[in-house]
């Protein structure tokens, strides 16, 4: 599976613009992870891994519940989390 910069920021404005959930969102994410360790995910080495792999390790974590308040994050949080990864304000 070949993953890009592009394809991780897409995913990411996606969820900021509720076209994906937090879940699918996490499962997206968990599923790089799993490629990843087994070999699988290719990555361009130009690329900026630090920015991809802190995007994929937030998203993971979207669909966290916060006891019976719902979700650990809000869709302010995502955004706040693209601006600090992709270095530009978030739609």
């Amino acid at each position: 599976m070949k993953i890009s910069y592009l394809d991780v920021k897409i995913f990411f404005l996606k969820v900021i613009s509720r076209e994906k959930s937090f879940e699918d969102a996490r499962a997206w994410a968990f599923t790089l992870i799993k490629k990843n360790d087994f070999g699988e995910l290719e990555l361009d080495e130009k690329e900026d891994m630090d920015a991809i792999f802190s995007a994929i390790t937030f998203l993971i974590t979207l669909d966290t519940i916060n006891g019976k308040e719902g979700y650990l994050y809000t869709i302010d949080d995502v955004r706040d989390e693209y601006q600090e990864i992709f270095h530009e304000p978030a739609p």
